[in-house]
């Protein structure tokens, strides 16, 4: 008989949010969960992103095999940008367990799109780039979710309008429903076949946490002990009871779960200033800047789709900010004059070195992390990076060169945008409440491990890399050589683990599809970009 496994993906759930949610009798089920079991946090990829880390978790494998750090990475040689997909991760632990004969489902996991063929079910996650797409495998399943649930999306950021983020009670609402759903449609999915693994994944904690931080964390100035126990009382609770409802009707139907694991991508911090490496790279001379003339008509341009009483009702802000970009990188002449190249707008600095020859690009390097490593804060005198890694310190792989060559790590408050934006200084600050960015990503998530083979009470911390070999090693199926993380022996008890004894397969088949990036139509790309902007990735 086959073990029976249950994932639940908590998106950037933390503990600094969860235990406060726990103390505040918010969520009995997740916290029986965690006293009965293994629990601790669960180190993120760097970068701490989503595509990076949800990658890294079903791949086993880091960014540089994959060539996933971000959801798109920026060509050298062709000069342009190009959107990964589930095809760039190659084998996952989806298609191992579909090989070794398990019935597999996944609603909503992130870096599933296009859905590949398993042997069981697949409702696709980020980045899939809208309804009208072929979102399921098999895709007749699509049209039964959506006859079923007619609201159902797969996520969705453009119903938040200013009027909910003004209102934090009015937000916390709109997202239980999105959980609700989410929880309808996998308990639907888990009635009407059987599985042997399934996996949910639940969005909605990540978007509470960025645009409401400052009421959940004590730490910041804007924080609200009243606010902070109304979100505990009514998204909290929602949360903690339907993924309560998703393991009943797992277990109603396949049996106790042998193994239940929660996990987050990442965690959360506080955010109050974003530096802009374009414009830096800009001002140190790395990047061409356009001509006076020119730039006097780019400011004309925008300035208009900026004021324009029509125009600014159809074109959005951000979309004014990548017009801006677009036409800046139409006009900084030759290439051959840019030496640096950064991208991103995510938590972490990425920077792209232009130099070929290899001892101009270590100078280059060095020079760029030197001057990076000292900047400080005007306001606060703060330092602003923690860190830079060079990716061949942190990666390693066939698929390197799509990596940025520094990746640089920001002190806790601080995030990087690479787009270069006219007009814009090095710092803007995090308007609170009106960002949608109050909070950001930090790399301590979250796990918890629970089953009749796991010792109970135990915690410990592990890597967004162990879940799946130590998956497969409690399945007794071999784990391939080339996944990066170890298996967690210590949750189990010494009999068991003496009585496993996986065996390393062949791993010829291991890296299929690494590198067969998924042709997009022109539509789908446009989607893509359109969401990723929603979500504030690009």
């Amino acid at each position: 008989m086959k073990n029976k496994i249950l994932f639940i993906g908590i998106d950037g759930g933390s503990w600094s949010v969860l235990k406060p949610a726990f103390e505040a009798g918010q969520m009995p089920f997740l916290q029986r969960l965690c006293c009965d079991g293994v629990s601790g946090v669960l180190e993120s990829t760097i970068p701490a992103i989503t595509p990076a880390a949800w990658g890294a978790f079903q791949s086993g494998r880091n960014p540089g095999q994959t060539g996933v750090f971000d959801f798109e990475y920026w060509d050298k040689e062709q000069k342009r940008g190009f959107f990964v997909s589930s095809d760039s991760l190659g084998q996952t632990v989806w298609d191992i367990l579909s090989r070794e004969g398990y019935r597999v489902g996944l609603m909503n996991v992130p870096m599933t799109y296009p859905p590949r063929p398993v042997n069981g079910v697949v409702v696709s996650g980020l980045p899939t780039p809208s309804m009208d797409s072929a979102f399921t495998y098999p895709r007749e399943i699509k049209e039964q979710l959506l006859a079923r649930f007619p609201g159902y999306h797969i996520f969705n950021i453009q119903f938040i309008s200013q009027n909910l983020i003004d209102d934090p009670i009015l937000l916390t609402e709109a997202l239980c429903d999105i959980v609700r759903t989410r929880a309808d449609a996998a308990c639907w999915l888990l009635d009407s076949q059987p599985f042997d693994v399934f996996m949910v994944h639940f969005q909605a904690n990540d978007v509470i946490q960025h645009m409401l931080w400052h009421y959940l964390d004590p730490r910041h100035p804007g924080f609200s002990k009243s606010i902070q126990t109304e979100i505990f009382r009514r998204f909290h609770r929602v949360l903690d009871e339907q993924i309560q409802r998703v393991y009943a009707a797992f277990e109603k139907n396949n049996g106790t779960p042998d193994l239940s694991c929660v996990l987050s991508d990442h965690g959360f911090g506080p955010h109050f200033k974003r530096f802009n490496l374009g414009n830096w790279l800009v001002q140190e001379g790395y990047l061409s800047k356009p001509g006076t003339e020119k730039t006097s008509l780019l400011k004309k341009i925008t300035r208009t789709l900026r004021v324009g009483k029509l125009l600014k009702a159809f074109i959005p802000g951000d979309n004014v900010d990548c017009i801006e970009y677009a036409v800046l990188k139409s006009r900084t002449g030759s290439w051959d004059h840019v030496r640096a190249f950064s991208v991103g707008r995510s938590n972490e600095g990425f920077i792209y070195l232009l130099e070929h020859e290899p001892a101009l690009r270590e100078v280059l390097a060095r020079e760029i992390s030197d001057k990076l490593q000292s900047l400080t804060d005007p306001d606060t005198g703060r330092k602003v990076v923690h860190a830079i890694y060079r990716k061949e310190n942190i990666y390693k792989g066939q698929r390197m060169i799509n990596l940025p060559d520094l990746i640089i790590d920001p002190e806790e408050g601080y995030s990087f945008t690479g787009h270069f934006q006219v007009d814009s200084g090095l710092f803007t600050p995090v308007q609170t409440p009106k960002d949608r960015h109050i909070g950001k990503h930090h790399k301590d998530g979250i796990f918890i491990l629970h089953g009749k083979e796991i010792a109970a009470r135990a915690t410990l911390t592990a890597s967004l890399y162990d879940i799946v070999p130590t998956l497969l090693y409690m399945l007794r199926i071999g784990i391939p050589a080339a996944m990066d993380g170890r298996i967690l022996q210590e949750i189990f008890s010494a009999e068991y683990v003496k009585q496993n004894h996986p065996i390393m397969p062949d791993d010829k088949n291991m890296n299929s599809g690494v590198g067969q990036e998924h042709t997009y139509s022109s539509d789908d790309e446009k989607n893509i970009e359109q969401r990723l902007r929603d979500l504030g990735y690009l």
